[in-house]
């Protein structure tokens, strides 16, 4: 039997009811004004609006907004066998990437890149693992020479270090290095080095010689550190920023639940409660730096699974004020939770946050690093993870827009769809 209300809680719904749909016309003004696809999505998805009624102008929208940074997965074999990864244990790929002649694909697609000033980083081109071997600091070192306005930066975890002197020998200098730091040495060789327990040691030496590999801050420079999110280190966000804040030189720290993809990784997914206390030690970083010059914390969300775990635990007041407040820019929707930013990004949108380009030259989507290269590279895979088979001559505008309308096939569309249905539920609950 539904609860009787009494007059005074009818009219209180009613007005709660209208605030929204004034958000709701204030979202799609914006909109029209801002004619960007982050500002269609938030008309759909926070603001209610049919995805029929968008979908054609959202699509097309996407389709101009190419990402100008490239992320490459230079090789498949890795040094760790971290619990929560994203990949499976694989032998190398220099193989794939000699025959699809790798190189000469990323020159093409490099010099096709937008100068556009719009767009969030500039050219450039993310070296995304899973380690870095000789031939990719040659590679990366002649992009480096044919177009000199491109960054380039690289997510590692210490096991750079190994090819230092090359660095040095072909002159490369990173834009910015990402190091994965997923807590105090025990918890961090457990979670990504259990057997050898040499992890942690490595991830500090990386960090210890970034300065010699990195441009300096001052030429605009920066090392950060990744934080994934499980069960084993949940705990451990504060402990890790002092850690790094004392011993090393980041720029920044970023802190992401981890979202589990294999049965190896489903023990150690983290709970709504572990996620937010998570969050809650980021919260109490951020309020005591707020009057020191002290590297910054960033707590990220991706995927509408995460942020659903993430407000479970808050009170529905809160998470309603949350998402009315919520403000986007670029790819991103930023919540404000207690004075401290929450970076949401919708996979709905993925094409629009990175071009992926696999070791074998092939163009594919968000997880795909999930299945191994032999596995992608099967019928069955190829039609789902694979948007093409990229070439020395392929036009990069054609190929965004045939990630585009891939991934809003595959992905794109049921995916807003249910970030639609979440946000709606949780405001009008």
């Amino acid at each position: 039997m539904r609860p009787a209300f009494s007059k005074k809680v009818k009219l209180c719904i009613i007005f709660e009811n209208f605030l929204q749909q004034f958000a709701y016309l204030k979202t799609v003004m914006n909109m029209e004004l801002q004619n960007k696809s982050i500002d269609y999505w938030h008309a759909i998805a926070i603001g209610g609006a049919s995805i029929s009624s968008y979908e054609e102008s959202l699509l097309s929208q996407m389709k101009k907004e190419p990402p100008s940074r490239i992320s490459v997965i230079f090789e498949r074999e890795c040094n760790l066998h971290c619990n929560h990864c994203l990949y499976q244990n694989e032998h190398s790929s220099q193989e794939f990437s000699q025959h699809a002649g790798l190189e000469m694909i990323l020159n093409n697609i490099m010099q096709q890149l937008s100068r556009n000033s719009e767009h969030q980083y500039g050219p450039s081109l993310l070296h995304a693992g899973r380690t870095i071997l000789p031939w990719h600091i040659e590679v990366l070192n002649r992009i480096k020479e044919r177009t000199d306005d491109v960054k380039i930066g690289l997510i590692d975890n210490g096991s750079y270090v190994k090819y230092i002197d090359f660095f040095k020998t072909k002159c490369l200098i990173l834009d910015w290095l990402d190091i994965s730091c997923d807590g105090p040495e025990y918890i961090h060789n457990l979670q990504r080095d259990p057997k050898r327990r040499t992890a942690y040691s490595q991830m500090l030496n990386g960090f210890k010689h970034a300065a010699e590999i990195v441009q300096s801050k001052v030429l605009g420079g920066s090392l950060n550190a990744l934080f994934t999110v499980t069960t084993l280190n949940y705990d451990f966000v504060e402990q890790t920023y002092k850690m790094l804040s004392n011993e090393t030189d980041i720029s920044t720290l970023h802190v992401t639940p981890m979202t589990p993809y294999h049965p190896r990784n489903f023990s150690i997914s983290p709970t709504s409660k572990h996620i937010f206390h998570a969050f809650e030690q980021v919260l109490s970083i951020n309020k005591q730096n707020r009057f020191n010059i002290k590297p910054l914390v960033f707590f990220k969300l991706y995927g509408i699974e995460q942020f659903q775990k993430f407000v479970d635990t808050m009170d529905v007041r809160a998470v309603k004020d949350m998402i009315n407040t919520m403000r986007v820019s670029q790819e991103v929707a930023i919540f404000n939770v207690n004075g401290c930013n929450v970076y949401f990004y919708p996979t709905s949108l993925w094409p629009q946050n990175e071009f992926l380009i696999d070791a074998d030259g092939a163009q594919r989507v968000a997880y795909s690093q999930k299945y191994t290269l032999n596995q992608l590279q099967d019928k069955a895979a190829t039609g789902v993870y694979t948007v093409q088979q990229l070439s020395p001559a392929s036009d990069y505008q054609e190929a965004h827009e045939a990630g585009v309308k891939h991934w809003w096939r595959v992905f794109g569309r049921k995916t807003i769809e249910y970030e639609k249905d979440v946000f709606q539920r949780r405001l009008f609950s």
